[in-house]
């Protein structure tokens, strides 16, 4: 008996540890896939797997849906920033009812999607007045703890 929750106290945290990074194709998602940080900026811009020992794999927004690297996750997207459109992976920043991104390049960007919208945030308007708040308070309206 002892052995075996000697096994399972060793054991059990290194398999879930194992899993905080994967790699999600069009239609295969592989957990524990072997994930290379790049740092932020590059993250956004291409995922790096370890397919094998000696095989290194770029794959773009275009080829891959999602990856994480030890628990940060990043989401293919398409945006716009500065007039220029392309698809890029945006670090999730916090996931729920409302879902918050970040993107990196020579500014920060955020972005914050629920089931109905997908926006960037802005700190200000056409009208150089703060915008985001009136966003966050719009988006969050139904949500008990921000009525208060």
């Amino acid at each position: 008996m002892r052995t075996i929750i000697l096994f399972c106290i060793v054991w059990i945290p290194v398999f879930c540890y194992a899993q905080q990074s994967f790699l999600e194709l069009d239609s295969v998602f592989i957990g524990g896939a072997k994930m290379i940080d790049q740092g932020r900026r590059e993250n956004a811009l291409s995922c790096l797997w370890q397919k094998r020992r000696n095989e290194m794999v770029y794959l773009t927004p275009y080829e891959a849906r999602a990856y994480s690297i030890n628990g940060t996750v990043y989401v293919a997207r398409d945006i716009e920033i500065n007039g220029n459109e392309g698809r890029f992976f945006l670090e999730r920043m916090a996931h729920g009812d409302l879902t918050l991104y970040y993107f990196k390049n020579k500014g920060n960007h955020y972005f914050i999607e629920n089931d109905s919208a997908f926006m960037k945030l802005t700190k200000r308007n056409e009208y150089g007045k703060k915008h985001y708040k009136e966003t966050l308070h719009s988006l969050c309206a139904d949500c008990e703890y921000t009525n208060n």
